[in-house]
């Protein structure tokens, strides 16, 4: 008898949950979707439709449990009453009407109820992971892809706790190919620069050469020289037709990009030079290399403005902006 009161119960349990998913998956948000509708607007539809369905089946789960208790409630009564009779103490009847503790068995035990809500949850949220899930109190506890680590926490999921979850998960876009291989450098190409107007770009390699490329086409333009060792560092003026490189040699040069030939350098490093970079606002130059000194130039004078210390070995590389700090430097003493 108990064997088939559960197998009755689960049966009732199940199609109390089908009722509420279809409802909250169907009605709620309005069927399929309108023909006219973009593709952006039906991916997010269908995100929050996922998580309504997970929703919806916490819900059916607690009411689940709450038949359960219900009914072995009215199952206990019963019993009390045949035993002792209709003319016992109120305790009896108040048995009948009393709600079960959380520490009262069910058919359907803690257990097997957790797994399909870690079920559920695994199937509609479809995410990179996910913490604790409490179906008594209705708290949702939801880490997103590892990728970000985002958390959502609400103490009543619904509409909004859908589209804070379809928000915060990232994008799929497929993975990036091989596109082109450029070949032309008869050395290590040791540095790489792209024009701010995204026409071309540049290469510095332990042949001693600065190769311009076309970006569209990725043909050979020009080839530079002038150093007579490898070019480590390259940075164009987007406010200006100038292009910098800095070498082995020791040597930081300016090239007037109109006429393709050297105007200016810049004296003073000590050793190689391995990195250079424009300031995005003011016409200096930032330096840094093998003397372990970031040097700060003015692009026009050649007059060097500052020589920075602090490191302790090679100044690998160099990071400017308009807000302060303006000049970020990293180095080979691990700073």
């Amino acid at each position: 008898m108990a064997s088939s009161d559960s197998d009755n119960l689960r049966s009732l349990a199940l199609e109390n949950m089908k009722r509420t998913v279809a409802f909250f998956g169907g009605h709620a948000l309005g069927g399929q979707g309108d023909e006219g509708e973009d593709e952006d607007a039906r991916m997010l539809k269908l995100k929050v439709k996922y998580n309504l369905n997970f929703h919806a089946s916490n819900m059916a789960m607690a009411a689940m449990r709450e038949h359960v208790r219900k009914s072995k409630s009215r199952k206990q009564g019963r019993d009390t009453s045949g035993e002792q009779g209709d003319d016992q103490d109120p305790s009896a009847k108040k048995l009948k009407t009393e709600k079960p503790t959380d520490d009262e068995p069910s058919l359907i035990d803690d257990k097997t109820i957790k797994q399909m809500e870690t079920a559920s949850m695994a199937k509609h949220l479809d995410m990179g992971g996910f913490a604790k899930s409490s179906v008594g109190n209705n708290a949702l506890t939801v880490r997103t892809n590892p990728k970000n680590f985002g958390r959502v926490k609400t103490e009543n999921p619904g509409v909004t706790n859908a589209l804070a979850i379809a928000q915060d998960r990232p994008d799929w876009h497929p993975p990036w190919k091989l596109y082109r291989v450029l070949m032309g450098h008869l050395g290590w190409v040791r540095s790489v620069a792209v024009d701010p107007a995204n026409e071309w770009f540049c290469t510095g390699a332990a042949d001693r050469t600065i190769k311009i490329w076309d970006l569209a086409s990725g043909k050979l333009k020009l080839t530079l020289t002038g150093h007579i060792g490898a070019v480590r560092g390259l940075a164009i003026s987007d406010r200006h037709p100038y292009m910098f490189s800095a070498g082995d040699d020791k040597q930081v040069k300016c090239w007037d990009l109109e006429y393709n030939k050297v105007i200016r350098n810049y004296h003073g490093h000590l050793s190689g030079v391995y990195a250079a970079e424009v300031h995005p606002s003011l016409d200096l130059l930032v330096t840094g290399g093998r003397d372990a000194t970031v040097r700060v130039w003015d692009m026009r004078t050649k007059a060097q403005v500052f020589a920075l210390g602090g490191h302790r070995d090679t100044v690998n590389s160099i990071q400017t902006q308009k807000v302060d700090p303006q000049v970020i430097s990293g180095s080979a003493d691990s700073t």
